[in-house]
């Protein structure tokens, strides 16, 4: 391949030189970036004698050597001179090294990463199959009162409870207890004194917390069991 040898200024500098001929060209930078595959910062310090802006000497005799084959000039002229003025050295240092695009490593499924994830997995069904007995456990039981209603207001000195508990559990009521039946379904008799009476109705497995319902009923007698109601008083 020849090149053309053309007159250039006296005493210019290898970027001077540079730019001269881009610019006879008409060529811009982004253009010349383009076509040598090289950074635009790199040949943008090369013109103007930003030595400290580039790579190591073994990679701007490179950069040399192909901007000015694009430009059409010898590239052993500009060689030559950058060898008169930075004079041969090649050695490297990694802060200076034109950085290179390092790929992306793709995820691997390996044999002991899908043993990891299948151990983890039954760790946490077990974790959670654990907390939900745990939880059922001391969790208290489903506890209802059906009568009396709270607030309510009986002539007679003897109330009927009733109420429903859906688990196997203990029933207190008033601190006496109560055996449910089989559906669940329990009845407890209560003496009621005169006035405001709180019944208190307790449920409570083996291991939970205890779950209470309390019930006010007022207890008025008629205007004859008064009297006689005073007598014992």
């Amino acid at each position: 391949m020849s090149f053309m040898i053309r007159p250039l200024k006296p005493g210019s500098t290898i970027g001077e030189e540079l730019a001269t001929v881009r610019r006879r060209l008409s060529i811009p930078l982004r253009e010349a970036s383009e076509k040598t595959r090289i950074q635009r910062r790199y040949l943008k310090a090369l013109e103007e004698n930003r030595w400290q802006d580039l790579p190591e000497p073994l990679y701007t005799r490179n950069f040399l050597r192909n901007y000015a084959r694009f430009l059409g000039e010898d590239p052993a002229y500009f060689l030559s001179r950058f060898k008169e003025e930075r004079g041969c050295c090649d050695l490297l240092t990694p802060s200076q090294m034109p950085r290179q695009r390092v790929r992306k490593g793709r995820f691997l499924v390996t044999p002991r990463l899908l043993k990891l994830g299948v151990l983890s997995l039954l760790l946490l069904g077990v974790t959670g199959y654990l907390g939900f007995q745990v939880r059922s456990i001391l969790e208290p039981p489903s506890l209802s009162v059906v009568s009396p209603e709270d607030g309510s207001k009986t002539d007679s000195a003897i109330l009927i409870v009733l109420g429903v508990i859906k688990e196997e559990a203990r029933i207190k009521v008033n601190g006496e207890t109560v055996l449910p039946s089989k559906d669940g379904t329990f009845e407890a008799t209560i003496m009621l004194e005169r006035g405001l009476n709180i019944i208190a109705v307790e449920g409570k497995k083996r291991y939970s917390r205890p779950a209470t319902i309390y019930r006010m009923v007022v207890f008025d007698p008629p205007a004859g069991d008064r009297a006689a109601l005073s007598l014992y008083e």
